[in-house]
């Protein structure tokens, strides 16, 4: 993402881990309009002003019944429920996502607490009904 404007330091690079439905707030908060308590999403003007690193610690991606995936900093797990299949990343040090990681022994604990993860916040959107099908 590419933002630009008064007050919006030049040149400056993040690695905030952010989601599209963010921009409606950081546009309604840089432009000092109050965000509707309806707006889903995050202002980024806390990483944008120098004032935080991150806005979330993971973020949760999907597509329709077909793949789910949480990601962090460093790890992304995705899952494949219609074949129950899943794939672990290690992004700092395979950024292009080369090498299947799921099978290494010594990364089953990451694994087994981002699948926990993953598998609470799905459930919860499937709870309240925000979880798109």
């Amino acid at each position: 993402m590419i933002l630009s404007g008064k007050g919006i330091p030049k040149r400056q690079r993040s690695q905030a881990l952010c989601y599209l439905r963010d921009l409606c707030p950081t546009i309604l908060e840089y432009a000092d309009i109050t965000v509707p308590c309806q707006v889903e999403g995050r202002s980024l003007l806390p990483v944008i002003q120098g004032k935080s690193k991150e806005v979330y610690s993971e973020i949760y991606g999907y597509f329709r019944d077909k793949q789910r995936m949480i990601r962090n900093e460093r790890w992304k797990l995705i899952h494949y429920p219609h074949i129950d299949r899943y794939q672990l990343f290690d992004l700092q040090n395979d950024p292009f996502e080369k090498s299947d990681l799921i099978a290494a022994a010594q990364h089953r604990k990451v694994m087994l607490n981002l699948k926990q993860k993953m598998t609470h916040k799905f459930e919860e959107w499937e709870a309240t009904s925000t979880q798109p099908n």
